[in-house]
């Protein structure tokens, strides 16, 4: 889905694509598909490619308890 469409200059228009499942996701813009305030129309732009994945990461700990020490854990993903 499209949404907030916005124009930051004569040259720079922007929106907010939010896809609808996770997957590979793909945004085409085909030429003349929009004008400017002249009449101008655009020209063809590059696919805009990516993986939607919103499922978060689960994590697991595990340790003996002999050599369990306990102290605040902080996780750190990357």
């Amino acid at each position: 889905m499209l949404s907030n469409f916005a124009s930051s200059s004569s040259t720079v228009y922007t929106a907010t694509f939010t896809a609808s499942s996770n997957g590979s996701t793909s945004i085409d813009v085909a030429a003349g598909t929009y004008t400017d305030a002249t009449g101008n129309s655009n020209t063809e732009a590059n696919q805009f490619t990516w993986t939607m994945d919103a499922v978060p990461p689960t994590m697991v700990v595990q340790a003996q308890r002999s050599v369990m020490v306990i102290h605040p854990m902080i996780p750190l993903l990357r």
